[in-house]
């Protein structure tokens, strides 16, 4: 009895890490691949979501791409440019949405200034 109370209760301990997300590999909650809710851009407009601590955002986009940034979490956050661009959002409360425009081309790097060491990243603007 007390072994199956063991293993239940590891169990329950494993579903329970997992549902944490396990470890943040430095590249940006949402890594900014396009792959889970950013959208990759394939004219002029594209969206960043800005949700938990995560920040989902293109891959790329071409020059002149405006990015929507949409504050889905329930916490404010930014969305500011650290290299390669010049864009700031600004403190976004929770439902808020803001508008940058990203020009040039090369490798931009981002984060929430609130919360830096949970979201960052980058994405590669394009020539348009």
């Amino acid at each position: 009895m007390l072994s199956t109370a063991r293993a239940l209760l590891l169990a329950l301990a494993l579903v329970a890490l997992a549902a944490c997300g396990g470890a943040d590999d430095g590249g940006g909650a949402g890594g900014g691949d396009g792959a889970d809710g950013g959208e990759t851009a394939g004219g002029d407009a594209a969206t960043v979501t800005l949700v938990d601590f995560d920040i989902e955002a293109p891959a790329s986009v071409p020059s002149g791409t405006s990015l929507t940034v949409v504050n889905e979490g329930g916490v404010a956050h930014t969305f500011t440019a650290q290299e390669g661009a010049d864009f700031d959002t600004g403190t976004m409360e929770p439902g808020a949405e803001s508008e940058v425009t990203v020009e040039g081309s090369g490798t931009v790097s981002y984060v929430c200034t609130l919360h830096p060491e949970q979201m960052q990243g980058s994405f590669e603007v394009t020539e348009g």
